[in-house]
């Protein structure tokens, strides 16, 4: 393949990288009822604790219009518990 197309496919290559790996891990995933976002929140909650909703939607790559309704269903299922900062 020459090095230019190469470059020019670089994000199809990749999201076909993405969903190689995630083949393996959606039916864990669906076993525990998740959704693919959800699984992102939680495991990097898990790694970091507490975070504002700004910071998971750079941590997980979720867009905060999305994020929002996320976090309601998780709190909603008690996946999640949500508290304020007090500023």
């Amino acid at each position: 393949m020459p090095r230019k197309l190469a470059y020019r496919n670089l994000p199809q290559l990749i999201l076909k990288a993405r969903e190689k790996l995630l083949r393996h891990f959606r039916p864990i995933i669906s076993h525990f009822g998740l959704t693919e976002q959800q699984w992102r929140i939680l495991r990097t909650l898990g790694e970091m604790k507490q975070l504002e909703p700004r910071q998971i939607c750079d941590m997980c790559h979720i867009l905060s219009p999305s994020l929002a309704g996320v976090l309601s269903r998780m709190e909603e299922s008690e996946l999640i518990t949500r508290t304020r900062f007090e500023t």
